[in-house]
This record gives C-alpha cells, structure tokens and sequence, in this order.
C-alpha cells in the first residue's frame, strides 16, 4: 500500500530503462486490480487484510500465513481422526483375535476330548471282542466235555 495514494490499495513499480515505471492493473482483474509481475510469473492482489498471489502459469493461489495455519489444523485433525480411526480397528483386530484363540482352545478341547471317547469306546469293543472270544472258548470246551452250555433264559 501506498501511503500517500489512499484510494490505492496496491501499488508496484517496475525498474525499466533505469528509472521505476509504476504497474497498471490488469484490465482482466476487474475490480480486485491485480498487478502482474512477469519476472516473478505471479499476479498480486489484495484481499482483505491479506495480500494474495497467484501463479500466472498455473493460475494457482499460493497459500498465506492464514491458510497455511488452518491447513496444518485441518492436516492435524485428519491425521488425529485417522490415528484413532487405526487405534480403534487395531482393538476390533484384537478383539477378534482373542476370540479366535479362545474358539481354537475350545475345539482344541473338544477334539481332545474325542479322541479320549474314540479311545474309551475302542477299549469297550476289543472287551467286548475278547469277551466274545472267551465266551465262545467256553461253549467250545463245554460242547467238548458233552455238557449243555446254560440259556439265557
């Protein structure tokens, strides 16, 4: 700002043939008078209390102090956002994974305890086979002695 142009907000001067030649407004700007640099390949402008810059190439505004500030909050709260997003499904994870341990204790169990009746019930049928066996023994020695075996009767 000029101090002496009151009604100006923005003036610039550019060093040309030795002497500083004042900067006109680009007519395209309108009423935000924008002053271009070419040198620097940026357009300036007032905006409020701030002073705004833009990329002539790319027409990109670059960031002020302001913006940059409440990118870093905004950038703070969605990384905060996500942190406890990852804090929260890495407690589901765990959760999970404590009841799949507790769901593989329980069919290591029951598994232990089927192969415990598999064997409790082959033991039963080699003693029913061996009593099976004796009894036929039995019969042949008492069909050999000429005596009736008893009935069951």
């Amino acid at each position: 700002p000029d101090e002496a142009r009151p009604g100006e907000r923005l003036v610039g001067y550019r060093l040309w043939g030795g002497q500083y030649v004042e900067l006109q407004p680009d007519p395209r700007s309108g009423p935000e008078r924008e002053l271009r640099s070419e040198t620097l390949g940026v357009a300036l402008r007032i905006a409020g209390p701030l002073l705004r810059v833009r990329s002539l190439e790319t027409g990109r505004i670059y960031p002020s102090h302001r913006d940059q500030d409440t990118m870093i909050q905004k950038a703070t709260a969605r990384a905060d956002k996500n942190a406890a997003a990852a804090a929260a499904q890495r407690q589901r994870a765990d959760k999970n994974a404590a009841r799949a341990a507790a769901q593989r204790q329980r069919a290591d169990k029951n598994a232990a305890r089927a192969a415990a009746q598999k064997q409790r019930a082959e033991a039963a049928t080699a003693r029913a086979e061996a009593a099976e066996a004796d009894l036929a023994a039995l019969k042949a020695l008492l069909a050999q002695s000429g005596k009736q075996p008893p009935t069951d009767e």
